[in-house]
């Protein structure tokens, strides 16, 4: 019997080294695949990739194919769908390349936790979609909130960074100068800002978010528009590329100087994050001009020239 043991040893060593290279070539596949399906977890701490091979890739059979992966309670090796069993799609409609999908009143009763997961794995699942710019969630018609009542706006895949375990569902604080500008647009003035904000969402975005709410300090006025949407925020090292809708041009406040909108964004993450160069489209688009003047086909710098105190000093 002595004699076996070592056969038996050698055997069960290589049946795990072929297991082990069986599970990497299954890893690379999936990683090097062009679709992909997402599931969650069992504990509920990361999203699950496999391979999406669709019958058909046109965009409106996608979509019609992967609702019907979304609303079905199918799940794969132990882990869990999307979305629990209670919860279900009223509707889904697609506006100009952003896909607005509206759940029952059961999707808030998900922890936050499962809902994080669930709402990253939906807006990776169609934004790999040819014709899916970003998605949109609304819960009985109303706009969806997160669990600090914040107002989320419409996503996409890079508004989701990977977090796992109760990462997921962390807040922080970060103190933030935000840049807005005097009574006439002609200068930007510094604003000190402490935000409390989702750590799954990149501070590049938190930024612009709170330069669109405006100034809270008196005789500070607002350089962005009101009803600016973000369509993306996203960095690449010290670069940082922010997507707006056309109302960054077409809702453009009255300030004298035309510039103003952009040096607050470029100045405020300069400042805030660390940005040496900020790249700012309009609906993706670069070849666009703010009020004819100010053309968005470049990369922008911080402008000290602009800040009051270097202004003044300046003249």
């Amino acid at each position: 019997m002595k004699k076996f043991l070592p056969i038996m040893t050698l055997l069960l060593m290589v049946s795990l080294v072929l297991v082990g290279c069986e599970d990497e070539q299954k890893k690379r596949e999936i990683k090097e695949a062009k679709y992909h399906l997402y599931y969650i977890s069992a504990d509920e701490t990361e999203l699950i990739q496999d391979i999406y091979n669709p019958a058909d890739e046109n965009p409106e059979a996608m979509v019609k194919d992967l609702m019907q992966f979304l609303k079905s309670e199918e799940a794969k090796e132990g882990n869990l769908p999307l979305l629990p069993p209670e919860v279900a799609v009223n509707t889904h409609s697609i506006t100009e390349g952003t896909l607005t999908i509206d759940f029952n009143q059961a999707y808030e009763e998900m922890s936050d936790t499962r809902e994080v997961l669930t709402r990253a794995g939906i807006v990776k699942l169609f934004a790999q979609i040819a014709d899916i710019d970003y998605v949109k969630f609304s819960v009985e018609g109303q706009e969806l909130v997160d669990s600090h009542d914040i107002p989320l706006s419409i996503m996409n895949g890079d508004t989701f960074v990977e977090y796992t375990g109760e990462d997921i569902n962390s807040y922080q604080y970060a103190t933030i100068k935000l840049y807005f500008t005097n009574a006439d647009g002609t200068c930007l003035i510094p604003e000190e800002r402490t935000v409390y904000y989702n750590s799954n969402v990149p501070l590049e975005r938190v930024v612009v978010e709170q330069l669109i709410k405006g100034p809270t300090t008196e005789g500070l006025y607002a350089t962005l528009p009101s009803n600016l949407n973000i369509m993306g925020v996203t960095t690449d090292g010290s670069d940082c590329y922010v997507n707006v809708d056309s109302a960054f041009v077409s809702d453009v406040l009255p300030l004298q100087d035309s510039s103003i909108p952009v040096y607050s964004i470029v100045n405020s993450l300069a400042e805030g994050c660390r940005m040496e160069k900020v790249q700012i489209s309009v609906n993706g688009e670069t070849n666009v001009s703010l009020r004819e003047s100010v053309k968005l086909n470049q990369f922008f710098e911080k402008n000290n020239q602009l800040i009051q105190e270097q202004k003044e000093t300046k003249e």
